[in-house]
């Protein structure tokens, strides 16, 4: 992955020895191939589907730091400024 998106930079990473490339902006379907096309099924075991941006979820930031305050306990995130905070 590389924030690099200009002309020639899928080749010159190629010719560095990557086995793929996505860049920056990350669209989640592009993302999802080149893990699919990095991944090697286990023997007898099905090549699992690449999920359409429909069925991935959305994480909005208010849940990501929910979830962080769960994890963590509350008062780290009660420090930053009340700018940064949603209800």
């Amino acid at each position: 992955m590389t924030a690099n998106a200009v002309q020639g930079d899928r080749e010159r990473c190629a010719a560095a020895g990557m086995k793929d490339f996505v860049a920056t902006p990350i669209e989640s379907e592009q993302l999802w191939q080149a893990l699919v096309r990095s991944m090697r099924p286990r023997q007898g075991l099905p090549v699992p589907a690449i999920p359409t941006a429909a069925a991935v979820p959305s994480l909005a930031a208010g849940t990501i730091l929910r979830g962080l305050a769960g994890n963590l306990g509350a008062s780290p995130l009660q420090a930053w400024p009340p700018s940064w905070r949603r209800p």
